[in-house]
């Protein structure tokens, strides 16, 4: 399965590292056995740690911003999402308009549909898990799930 979410950094993105083993130093939440791609920008630090498993796909987001940011990002096809906002608070924007917004303790699932969003965050530290599931998955379970109905 390709990435469901592409993160754009803007041109101000001073450094790009992928791979690092070493945690960085702003990471509160990693996970064990997994590389952190990181971004420092003029406005924030972000790291990602993702990884496929059972035809799905895990995203740890991470970020410390020095002021209110916004980032644009983009769902690249159609995709369920179960997302938990462990710290910060984010909005969503598409076309200007506030959409959906996570604090942290909350946890959701969400479609999506194939689309370009905005990403905003306040100063401070923000951390975000999603987890996208491959249409297909749920389809394959091959016995029922009464509780939940």
């Amino acid at each position: 399965m390709p990435h469901p979410i592409i993160i754009h950094h803007d041109s101000s993105a001073l450094k790009q590292q992928h791979g690092i083993t070493d945690r960085p130093d702003f990471c509160s939440y990693p996970i064990r056995g997994l590389t952190w791609d990181t971004v420092q920008h003029l406005d924030y630090r972000m790291s990602l740690q993702q990884e496929e498993f059972l035809g799905n796909h895990l995203q740890l987001v991470e970020m410390e911003a020095a002021a209110e940011t916004t980032l644009s990002f983009t769902v690249g096809f159609p995709s369920v999402f179960i997302a938990v906002m462990m710290e910060g608070f984010v909005k969503f924007y598409k076309h200007d308009e506030l959409i959906a917004y996570a604090m942290g303790g909350v946890m959701y699932m969400a479609y999506c549909p194939r689309t370009d969003f905005l990403l905003q965050v306040n100063a401070g530290k923000h951390a975000l898990m999603v987890v996208s599931i491959e249409k297909e998955w749920a389809l394959e379970v091959e016995r029922p799930f009464v509780k939940l109905d």
